[in-house]
């Protein structure tokens, strides 16, 4: 055996190419939509883990559920690490870097099923597969396409539900082979059969993509293992009625009726776009995808992608056609490799089932279920397995012989491999490293999707964290004239306040709230300038309507117990705080507030504890440093 060839060698190379590729990350700020962790209640109490059901006024309640282990481990994340963003970055490596190395595992053990093993060469075959799995589980590990679901730390629930997938098939193709194989030991087979269940519940509960898993076994088992039809019956029963049923549970309705409404709503996200719209859409949306594994270049996180609405559209015709092209390719290498015996022929199977791999893991986000942003690199991760396997496999048949290393292609196929290797590491660390400067990183983004509102929002979020207000606003004001949305002006508006230009502020908070009349941040941000305005109970008024139209909204009760506390109405205001601090446990300023109302009252220990923990999330807050001082307490 070649040492390539060896197993702890190959894990080796992959994790040391992963470390470095991603040595640059573990400081990359939250970025976009990681403000749902950060600011989630969720992640921050484990008594929403226990009982599911306290969860149910909040907006993301739905995906809790169904993302329910994804969840658990930023729960986690945050029970040791807080908001410190480096244990996040840690855990989105190792899971990488293990569903790598069960890419690398995958391979090993399809071309040790029966279909490559029945009166074929196995030495052959078995040389050919050191090459195939080092190749797919590297060119996995260090394309840049990867970066979004690594680095981009709330896409945890993509890499997280896909290594869970890889290991319950692996698993699950070990279980098979042990039944298949001398001896038939039925415990041990049904030991690694019980570890795929409960891996594959668990991707269940980290992302929907995991719903394509029964088809992927499906997909093995008819290609690479049963033949017999009473076996095959027994085998779809076994890989769909379970699927079935989950779905069942969670579109269930006592009519007909309600049923449909109900599965409408659960195959659909955050939008009305037409079935078909969407499906015209991901043609060539699914085009993009290939050309950036085959090239990566012009990646961005949020794409200004256009909504195609006919097949007849000369681009969606003509990408729909390489993509049933691409699928008929797939068809016919099945049909070439069936009954054939040398080990060049048998691999087109491999080939086939790398096509067909990222067609079918592709289909919950890219098919007839709409999702609001038709386009996310991270939507790749599990998909681009099957593609780099077909491309591994494509090259060995390819690649000639290499006379010194049995198996493996040409010196000159294998120099190209590395050149290759080395170019998607380089773009994988270079891609990081942008991540790493967020403020490049979305004025990157802006120009590449120059008509994006939610780009030059966030862009302003960045600009306005690092200090630059003028800048930010500058953001805020492009947003808006993109797509008129609260959410620009509310951050105008929170600007305005920050000069000291009152009136301005109310007319943006305003514009706002024509937009939408029960935005209830719109209220509690007027609240905030009246209060400034020294109009005590108007502010109090526009603080309670807040919380009427958003009881999960935490900064308004802060406010109303910051009103009552000025109107000595002490325990109404501890009262307020105590609910503002359950629905954000780590806001600084209610802890402070609520340590002023507990010092005033005579409950100076609590009080104390209070500014204490004040400073564990601000260390450079001068009154409760200053309170901690004067009582004689240590930080």
């Amino acid at each position: 055996m070649q040492l390539l060839d060896r197993k702890i060698v190959q894990a080796t190379l992959i994790i040391v190419v992963g470390l470095i590729v991603y040595s640059n990350t573990l400081h990359v700020p939250f970025s976009f939509d990681d403000s749902t962790l950060t600011n989630s209640p969720c992640i921050k109490s484990f008594a929403y883990f226990l009982h599911p059901g306290t969860a149910k006024a909040y907006v993301w309640y739905g995906g809790f559920l169904s993302r329910y282990f994804g969840f658990l481990t930023f729960a986690l994340n945050y029970r040791f690490n807080g908001l410190e963003v480096t244990g996040y970055h840690v855990v989105n490596l190792a899971i990488h870097l293990m569903a790598a190395l069960l890419v690398n595992r995958l391979v090993f053990l399809t071309l040790s099923t029966p279909y490559f093993r029945k009166g074929r060469d196995h030495e052959a075959i078995d040389a050919r597969a050191g090459f195939i799995a080092l190749l797919a589980a590297l060119l996995f590990v260090a394309h840049p396409i990867q970066t979004q679901a690594v680095t981009y730390v709330v896409q945890r629930f993509a890499s997280l539900a896909s290594m869970l997938y890889l290991l319950s098939l692996t698993n699950y193709l070990k279980g098979r082979l042990i039944l298949d194989g001398p001896g038939k030991r039925p415990f041990a087979a049904g030991c690694w059969f019980a570890a795929a269940l409960f891996s594959a519940l668990l991707a269940l509960k980290s992302k929907e993509i995991a719903y394509t898993l029964p088809l992927i076994v499906l997909l093995f088992e008819f290609l690479l293992f049963t033949r017999e039809p009473r076996k095959r019956v027994r085998v779809l029963a076994l890989a769909l009625l379970p699927l079935l049923a989950l779905v069942a549970s969670r579109v269930s309705g006592g009519s007909l009726a309600e049923f449909l409404k109900n599965l409408d709503s659960a195959t659909r996200l955050q939008t009305d776009m037409s079935r078909l719209d969407y499906l015209a859409t991901q043609c060539r949306v699914i085009l993009t995808y290939l050309r950036l594994l085959a090239l990566p270049v012009d990646q961005r996180l949020d794409y200004d992608y256009p909504l195609y609405h006919s097949f007849l559209n000369p681009g969606v015709a003509a990408s729909a056609a390489f993509l049933l092209c691409l699928l008929g390719t797939a068809l016919y290498l099945l049909r070439v490799s069936r009954g054939r015996e040398d080990d060049k022929t048998v691999l087109l199977r491999l080939v086939a089932l790398g096509i067909l791999w990222f067609f079918i893991t592709l289909s919950v986000e890219s098919s007839l279920i709409p999702i609001v942003d038709v386009i996310f690199e991270h939507r790749v991760y599990l998909p681009c397995v099957g593609v780099f396997i077909a491309a591994s496999a494509c090259l060995s048949l390819a690649g000639g012989a290499n006379l010194r290393m049995p198996g493996w292609p040409e010196p000159r196929v294998m120099a190209g491999c590395l050149v290759v290797l080395l170019l998607f590491s380089g773009a994988t660390y270079a891609r990081n490293r942008c991540w790493g400067d967020d403020v490049a990183f979305w004025a990157d983004n802006a120009w590449r999707s120059p008509q994006k509102a939610r780009v030059y929002l966030n862009l302003g979020y960045t600009l306005e964290k690092h200090g630059d207000k003028e800048g930010a606003d500058e953001a805020y004001r492009t947003a808006g004239s993109i797509a008129p949305q609260t959410d620009s002006l509310l951050n105008s508006g929170l600007l305005e306040i920050d000069k000291g230009r009152l009136d301005e502020a109310l007319v943006q908070f305003r514009a706002a709230l024509a937009l939408n009349p029960n935005l209830a941040e719109g209220h509690n941000n007027i609240g905030k300038v009246y209060g400034l305005q020294m109009r005590t109970d108007d502010a109090l008024k526009e603080f309670l309507l807040a919380v009427r139209l958003d009881p999960t909204l935490g900064e308004p009760h802060n406010n109303i117990g910051y009103v009552y506390a000025q109107k000595g109405r002490y325990a109404e205001a501890l009262k307020e705080y105590d609910k503002c601090l359950a629905l954000v446990p780590d806001y600084e300023v209610a802890y402070l507030n609520r340590g002023k109302a507990l010092q005033a009252t005579g409950h100076t220990n609590e009080a104390l504890a209070d500014f204490s923990r004040v400073l564990k999330l601000n260390p450079s807050n001068a009154f409760a440093l200053q309170q901690l001082h004067l009582a004689g307490k240590e930080r």
